[in-house]
């Protein structure tokens, strides 16, 4: 009787611990679906799609820009030439970085950098005036960015070129010059007659 009653309670506690293995795992389902869902409602309210379409558009009209700066002085058909591999290169770009392609990729994201709480936190904060505002001013800020970055852009271009410049003008001396011949060059240190 004593044994059975031993068997019985060790069933019971297994018994027990795999239920409460079967309610953990359940749980842990039930807690990514809803990290996804929230992380999901979260990049909606953001407007991902939009900004995203929005700073792929503001990247393309800052090619364009820097290009027909670079280009003042080329050729017109040049310019169009240029004007047009830059245009087919964004369409492919967009290929690759199209916003329904790229949003399970940022849902996986979100889902791993975030936890329940703060992805609800986010929601909150985006779900508020202040942050729907924050939302409205974002066309704003990255034009902002974009006005300083540019101004950045080119000095850094200027200076490569001077940087490119001068690395070009080095190569051209050294292939000119003739080779020294020092105390360590063996040719230098033998007799004339050998």
């Amino acid at each position: 009787m004593k044994k059975r009653w031993i068997v019985g309670c060790m069933a019971l506690i297994a018994l027990t611990l795999h239920a409460q293995d079967a309610v953990d795992a359940g749980s842990a389902a039930g807690d990514a679906d809803a990290r996804k869902a929230a992380a999901v409602k979260l990049m909606n309210l953001m407007n991902m799609d939009d900004m995203f379409d929005e700073s792929m558009n503001s990247y393309n009209q800052w090619a364009q820009q820097q290009l027909a700066s670079s280009m003042a002085d080329a050729d017109p058909e040049d310019v169009e030439k240029a004007m047009e591999a830059i245009n087919q290169s964004f369409a492919k770009s967009r290929e690759y970085f199209a916003w329904d392609k790229l949003s399970p990729m940022f849902t996986e994201i979100y889902i791993d950098v975030f936890t329940a709480d703060e992805l609800q936190g986010l929601i909150n904060f985006y779900e508020s005036d202040i942050g729907q505002s924050f939302l409205k001013k974002q066309p704003q800020l990255m034009e902002a960015t974009m006005g300083k970055m540019q101004g950045i852009m080119q000095e850094m271009m200027m200076d490569l070129q001077d940087d490119m410049q001068k690395l070009m003008e080095e190569t051209k001396a050294e292939a000119v010059a003739p080779p020294a011949m020092g105390e360590d060059d063996p040719a230098a240190m033998a007799p004339a007659g050998e």
